[in-house]
């Protein structure tokens, strides 16, 4: 406390306020132990910041997006019962065989891997259950192929490309349906994955002096890749021909080396076949296959005659796989930039890509075409597009006063993806699609086994547990049999994947009742109809297809 006298002579008195100090920071000494609390943060960043770390996360994300809700989000189709009655035969006999004849149209990896899956947990119930079952092998083939994803893009540009690339394959709507079902494709890309993480990881692919077992590791990858399905041809040994001419992204030797080595790896497959005595049988079937896929045979997709066009179904879908359109242009534009100014690994990954446009491109101009093979397109555009993304930004040849914007374009598409696929498959993952189950509980519930069941579409001959069913769509054979109820989806009507026409669901309508139907995305609405008796003899008119 003060006293001050002021120019006219009066005393004030000041009160001082004491002088608060920082304390001063405590320098650990030199060699001093980390706190316990520092040294537990320290330990879980490093263990965060490692690359498997992500790879895990991200794995189990692509997982949980397929699993929830599995059986409900997606009605069955007939593919899925074809396999999963091989990969029976194959866990419980070790006999690649379909109704008791050896089956050649595809290899048998898949069906091994899904009869071990069989074997180890024997999913049980109706065909529809086991169906349901046995999807979740695909399930965890997507979490594995979204963690090589992010393992591939991060050995080419770093993290923040891994994570581009996982995220796309994890969250695309396209990617997520394919790899929810019990399809051939998922599994054979992952082996390709697969193949190309290992080539990859390699510091120097243009160097002689890569170990022998990294080509030799390759190349069982890709052959297994190929002895999933005969397609993975165009990924796997196309590309390294095109590597080998050209002499890019990897030394000829190395090339030649995995070259040979998928082909080692599909050889014992066609000494099985000599072996057994089955060579005239499997040639048949896979001349036949050979035939549909270079457009020869026309027996399914959207270039038969009578279905759905592609043009069509991008029309109906537009909304549902307006992110998998983006990829799909984008991968174009990412394929020549990086064969522009990319190096090795961005080369490889641009001829891998490349390949996979040249036989989508062939497909949908001449040769067969189903919806999951644009699958083969649309993870290597994934990929090329999450390392010509990050290379972009990082080259000299932008500007640095424009980098700013790209980085700012880059993170608004990024979240309208995110936000746009989130979408899509909360709608898709909360909508009942399951429809053939609901159908086969009806007629359970309703209708007295051994009834006499007309069916019009390939899934639901393959369903009908209990009761007598059969393609029988002509008024003869509706009398002839003695059908009681009729089976049709309006959308395999429309779209041309149906044994009947609109003439005969407009028949059903005049002279049949309707018992039951279920609406749903896959199958439109299916509809169980009761023949009145005599019904089949009223003069009907209408053609049957197929």
């Amino acid at each position: 406390m003060t006293t001050e006298v002021s120019p006219f002579g009066q005393r004030t008195t000041t009160r001082l306020r004491p002088i608060r100090r920082r304390p001063r920071a405590r320098l650990r000494p030199i060699g001093q132990p980390k706190t316990a609390r520092r040294t537990r943060a320290d330990a879980v960043w490093s263990v965060i910041s490692m690359p498997w770390f992500a790879m895990v996360v991200l794995a189990l994300l692509a997982f949980d997006l397929r699993a929830f809700r599995l059986g409900q989000s997606w009605d069955i189709f007939v593919d899925e019962i074809t396999y999963l009655r091989l990969s029976e035969n194959v866990g419980h006999h070790l006999s690649v065989t379909l109704y008791g004849v050896h089956f050649y149209l595809h290899p048998p990896a898949f069906f091994f891997l899904q009869g071990l899956y069989i074997r180890l947990m024997s999913p049980s119930g109706s065909v529809i259950e086991q169906v349901q079952s046995v999807r979740y092998v695909n399930a965890i083939v997507a979490s594995l192929s979204a963690a090589l994803l992010f393992y591939i893009g991060y050995r080419i540009d770093g993290r923040m490309s891994g994570l581009i690339a996982a995220l796309m394959y994890s969250l695309d709507p396209f990617v997520i349906r394919v790899s929810s079902r019990n399809l051939l494709d998922p599994s054979a890309v992952m082996w390709v994955l697969v193949g190309y993480a290992i080539l990859l990881s390699s510091d120097e692919l243009k160097s002689d002096t890569i170990p022998w077992w990294r080509g030799a590791a390759a190349g069982v990858a890709f052959g297994l890749g190929l002895l999933t399905k005969d397609m993975i041809f165009f990924l796997t040994l196309v590309p390294l021909a095109v590597c080998f001419i050209r002499n890019w992204s990897i030394s000829r030797p190395l090339a030649f080396l995995v070259s040979v080595v998928t082909a080692a790896t599909y050889l014992p497959y066609l000494i099985t076949v000599v072996v057994i005595g089955d060579w005239s049988l499997f040639v048949d079937q896979k001349s036949r296959g050979a035939l549909r896929l270079a457009g020869a045979i026309q027996e399914t997709g959207f270039n038969k005659p009578g279905n759905q066009t592609l043009l069509d179904a991008i029309t109906a879908q537009l909304v549902t796989f307006a992110t998998t359109y983006a990829i799909l242009g984008l991968g174009l534009l990412a394929v020549g930039l990086l064969l522009l100014v990319g190096g090795h690994r961005e080369k490889l990954v641009a001829v891998w890509t490349g390949s996979a446009y040249t036989l989508l491109a062939y497909s949908v101009v001449f040769g067969t075409l189903e919806e999951q093979f644009f699958y083969y397109l649309v993870v290597p555009s994934i990929a090329s597009i999450a390392v010509a993304s990050t290379m972009l930004y990082r080259e000299t040849f932008i500007p640095q006063r424009y980098r700013r914007l790209c980085l700012s374009f880059g993170s608004f598409l990024v979240v309208l993806f995110v936000a746009w696929s989130g979408a899509i498959w909360l709608r898709v993952h909360t909508t009942q699609d399951n429809g053939y189950q609901h159908v086969m509980s009806y007629l359970n519930e309703n209708v007295p086994r051994g009834t006499h069941i007309s069916v019009t579409t390939d899934t639901a001959q393959f369903i009908m547990t209990g009761y007598v069913s059969g393609v029988w769509v002509t008024p003869e054979q509706l009398q002839d049999h003695h059908v009681e109820y009729v089976v049709v989806s309006t959308s395999a009507i429309d779209k041309g994947y149906s044994f009947v026409g609109q003439d005969m669901l407009t028949w059903l309508e005049g002279h049949a009742q309707l018992t039951y139907s279920f609406d749903g995305p896959t199958f439109g609405s299916l509809r169980v109809y009761r023949l009145s008796p005599g019904a089949a003899s009223a003069g009907s008119t209408f053609q049957t297809y197929r």
